[in-house]
């Protein structure tokens, strides 16, 4: 379940927080921990889409790598909370 915090951004039950904070940029928040990631919008199939790279979750902001299982957990965490704002994710 989300809630919204503002326009651009939704927490999660679980105590994720998905925001957009500028054009091309996003953040994902888990705790202590920050990635900020490279987004770009568009459209697929006629439905408004983000667009980012599959290595989006490799590294934390500071440089500590994301475990594999993690990664997949982050990247079904982020498909949702787009999903929750009407969006789809799409990989690059």
């Amino acid at each position: 379940m989300f809630v919204w915090l503002n326009k651009q951004g939704v927490k999660n039950e679980e105590g994720f927080v998905f925001q957009f904070t500028g054009k091309f940029t996003a953040e994902y928040r888990l705790a202590d921990k920050k990635a900020t990631i490279e987004v770009e919008d568009g459209y697929l199939n006629g439905a408004p889409c983000i667009s980012m790279s599959p290595h989006a979750f490799d590294k934390w902001d500071g440089g500590e790598s994301i475990p594999f299982e993690l990664k997949n957990k982050l990247i079904s965490s982020v498909k949702a909370a787009l999903e929750f704002q009407g969006l789809q994710l799409v990989f690059d």
